[in-house]
């Protein structure tokens, strides 16, 4: 990445319901005892401070056992909290590392995840606690007539539901998938309804 072992900052400036300042900031760091033998993996990390400057504990928000093998980078957090939480895009595959730079790549090229992560805040001194994760793959087969799946990880257990529109944004279709526990899922989308033509999907969890 041509970074340091903590890089790719992100800065949340917001007030909280007292209009005490909370400054958050999110970074993607290598996480010692997170590798795979020959290189450490990256985890998105943060920590905050409040208006009379002390700051958190340090808080790995991937370090849990769905991302062991994962290296999550590029985070990317909006600056609006409507429902009082952080929301957070990562990128992640299991290889530490990129597959184009530096001049001798880490690895060959393989597939990354864009991941949808929220995070609550909480005041200093208080345990913070992961939010819900939500990692999904590339749809397969595609293109595809009939069904196509995709893979969704939790980490931990909620209700599902999927949304699917056009190009110009019109919702054609929603799925729900009822109550789903930790872990892995595969979740068919039925194109059999739909006219020939590309689509977007949002899958959401809670």
């Amino acid at each position: 990445y041509f970074a340091s072992l903590t890089s790719m900052p992100q800065l949340v400036i917001t007030r909280d319901a007292f209009e005490t300042q909370i400054v958050q900031v999110f970074y993607s760091a290598v996480s010692v005892g997170f590798d795979n033998s020959e290189f450490n993996f990256r985890h998105i990390w943060g920590r905050f401070t409040e208006g009379d400057g002390r700051f958190s504990a340090f808080t790995d928000y991937t370090g849990d056992v769905f991302h062991i093998f994962s290296e999550c980078v590029y985070p990317s957090v909006a600056q609006t909290m409507p429902d009082n939480k952080y929301h957070i895009l990562y990128e992640t595959d299991n290889m530490p590392g990129n597959s184009l730079q530096p001049t001798t790549p880490t690895h060959d090229p393989v597939l990354n995840n864009m991941v949808y992560l929220t995070v609550s805040p909480l005041p200093v001194d208080v345990n913070e606690n992961v939010g819900q994760s939500l990692e999904i793959s590339q749809n397969y087969p595609n293109p595809f007539s009939g069904k196509t799946y995709v893979e969704v990880t939790l980490n931990k257990a909620s209700n599902v539901s999927m949304e699917v529109y056009t190009l110009t944004g019109q919702k054609v279709a929603m799925n729900d998938y009822g109550f789903k526990s930790a872990g892995s899922h595969n979740i068919a989308i039925d194109g059999s309804q739909l006219t020939t033509g590309i689509y977007f999907y949002t899958v959401t969890a809670g």
